[in-house]
């Protein structure tokens, strides 16, 4: 297992496939796994657990290396989830880079940094991706715990010495920010796309009636911005059909969005239909006119892409890399601090004032905005070097 030339990473994540309760990280490592395996001895350590369950997912192993598209996957069970296990693990790998998917996870990143800042485990370079968490909008949700943790770090140089991996050159921008980094030490490159279902449905297939069809899809949480949607289409006069797909991990923020949810005018219909399995997302997204994610901050928002690579255009906020959407008709992206705004689009869309955005343009331009050939070149370019340079730290 440990054999060969190829370099050795361990990407060390909270969830994996075929997990997908988490969200867009899930896709994100999935398709780095799948686009850096070929060359690399590739390790992925990470749960046996999706997010917000208790039981083991049935379709795993727990703690037994199994293998995955080139690569080697273990799903630690609760009780290896400790220091001593992650240092037996490093141990054994011995890897040129270790990739950490996340700065505040506990489990799957600070233990991993504990571990390299007591120097009793070997590695080359450690690369950590935030993958959003320092974007102001995020970092304001449990901001003081946050603020906390980071000082704490700094302070004992926990930092120290790693390498950042940013998605957008605003990531980049926040972890200079945040993190007192030069930008020589960050690499920006953007996340791989998850290989959508191709789309001929056409816009006359949209208009049967006057009845607007919105989407959102997403986690139910502060992040993605459920209760702003719901208070934005408080004002909507027109007849909207507003269906939410997305797993639930705030009981109390949930209760929130029903209550908005209950408050609407009768030309306003809202369900709540939970979690979308990922296999369904392309032909969900087609039945829909707009998809409504008005998040406070996104590294890349894989449900944006799909939408827009199945043709259905997006309104969302300006807290993500996607921007000027509505200059190539794909879409808005829109302040929040104007709510107002997102009401007109929604008031308006279909109309003379606003006419529908075709299909095909929204798919054809998608296509060329997120084509990856180069993004998988750089990664393929990044995870196939040796020590990248850099000394061999903790054992020998």
């Amino acid at each position: 297992m440990l054999n060969g030339p190829s370099p050795r990473v361990a990407i060390f994540t909270a969830y994996f496939t075929p997990a997908e309760k988490a969200g867009g990280p899930v896709r994100s490592i999935d398709n780095l796994v799948k686009a850096i395996a070929p060359n690399t001895n590739l390790f992925v350590i990470t749960s046996d657990r999706d997010h917000g369950a208790a039981e083991r997912m049935p379709e795993v192993t727990s703690d037994t290396w199994q293998k995955y598209f080139g690569a080697t996957v273990i799903y630690l069970s609760r009780k290896s989830e400790t220091l001593g296990a992650l240092r037996t693990v490093i141990r054994q790998l011995r890897p040129d880079t270790i990739y950490l998917n996340s700065l505040f996870e506990f489990r799957y990143s600070i233990l991993v940094l504990i571990l390299a800042y007591l120097h009793i485990i070997p590695f080359g370079t450690i690369l950590l991706a935030p993958r959003g968490e320092l974007q102001e909008g995020n970092f304001a949700i449990k901001r003081t715990r946050k603020r906390l943790f980071l000082a704490i770090g700094k302070s004992f140089g926990l930092f120290r010495g790693i390498q950042w991996h940013a998605t957008s050159q605003d990531e980049a921008e926040d972890i200079v920010r945040m993190m007192n980094v030069s930008a020589d030490n960050i690499l920006v490159i953007r996340n791989l796309r998850t290989e959508s279902a191709h789309s001929d449905r056409t816009n006359a297939e949209d208009a049967e009636d006057s009845k607007l069809r919105v989407l959102f899809l997403g986690r139910v949480s502060k992040e993605k911005n459920l209760a702003y949607a719901l208070r934005v289409l408080l004002k909507v006069c027109r007849r909207v059909q507003f269906d939410v797909f997305g797993n639930y991990e705030d009981a109390e923020y949930l209760d929130d969005c029903r209550r908005l949810a209950a408050a609407q005018s009768a030309n306003v219909q809202v369900t709540f239909h939970g979690h979308l399995p990922h296999s369904l997302v392309t032909s969900t997204i087609l039945k829909y006119d707009i998809m409504f994610l008005p998040t406070v901050g996104e590294n890349y928002g894989h449900s944006i892409v799909e939408s827009l690579l199945a043709g259905t255009p997006v309104l969302i906020s300006d807290q993500t890399p996607w921007r000027n959407l509505e200059r190539q008709q794909i879409g808005w992206d829109l302040p929040l601090r104007d709510p107002a705004a997102f009401t007109r689009v929604l008031e308006s869309y279909g109309n003379e004032e606003l006419p529908r955005f075709p299909r095909v343009k929204v798919q054809d331009y998608a296509r060329e905005l997120f084509d990856d050939r180069k993004t998988l070149a750089q990664y393929v370019a990044r995870f196939s070097l040796k020590n990248h340079g850099y000394s061999r730290h903790g054992l020998d």
